[in-house]
């Protein structure tokens, strides 16, 4: 069975997604349906994804081949302008094909986003695409760890991405904003099913709005104790 875990998390007015694989009202522990903790309702079904871990680092895991949790179109997930992205994560490697979807809000050209990792273009990195028409890449390397946890974060305004990892900013990046997109949204994967993530996924959170440094260092400690930091 899952845990439950009800930590506290900031900005829960802008907050259009939160699941949480080690809380017992987000995953029972079996079955394939995840369910939203956010007040959106969203919910997600798992494709080859296990469960796994003990405790609060219960985990969904992806196998870097097919797994994926398709969420659907979320409900106030369409969000071009400002947004926020934050994850828990251990991979094991970059993932199919070396970009692993940690998120994916687009059906890989013409509109949304995407926020995954990177041992492309760079090394041990993450990047963010954003496609408005035509897509737009920009990343950052030498900021992931395979084998341990880590929290991980896009928070996106107009024009630029600020990455974080463990509540610290690392860099930041000028980039266009996506266009609107109201598909199907994935974690661990994409659409196709073709850049799968490899390792485990705790948590994947989306605001609607570009959160602070010091709101993301507050959702860090929120939840860092539970992942052995």
């Amino acid at each position: 069975m899952g845990h439950y875990y009800n930590p506290v998390t900031t900005n829960l007015d802008t907050l259009v997604l939160n699941i949480d694989a080690a809380n017992i009202r987000s995953y029972s522990g079996s079955g394939n349906t995840c369910y939203d903790l956010s007040l959106k309702n969203n919910k997600g079904a798992l494709t080859s994804v296990t469960f796994a871990g003990s405790g609060g680092t219960k985990a969904f895991v992806f196998d870097g081949l097919s797994s994926s949790i398709n969420l659907g179109t979320v409900n106030g997930g369409n969000q071009t302008t400002s947004w926020t992205v934050e994850s828990w994560i251990k991979p094991t490697s970059a993932g199919e094909g070396s970009v692993g979807r940690i998120f994916q809000h687009s059906s890989g050209s013409l509109t949304g986003y995407i926020c995954a990792l990177d041992n492309i273009a760079v090394s041990n990195g993450i990047k963010l695409n954003t496609y408005a028409v035509a897509g737009f890449t920009v990343r950052i390397g030498n900021c992931i760890t395979n084998g341990v946890w880590q929290q991980v974060v896009w928070a996106f305004s107009p024009g630029l991405v600020t990455y974080y990892v463990n509540g610290t900013a690392i860099g930041s990046s000028s980039t266009t904003s996506p266009a609107s997109y109201t598909g199907s949204d994935y974690i661990g994967n994409d659409p196709g099913g073709t850049s799968t993530f490899d390792g485990s996924i705790g948590v994947v959170k989306l605001y609607g709005n570009t959160l602070s440094a010091a709101e993301i260092k507050k959702n860090f400690d929120a939840l860092k104790s539970r992942y052995g930091l």
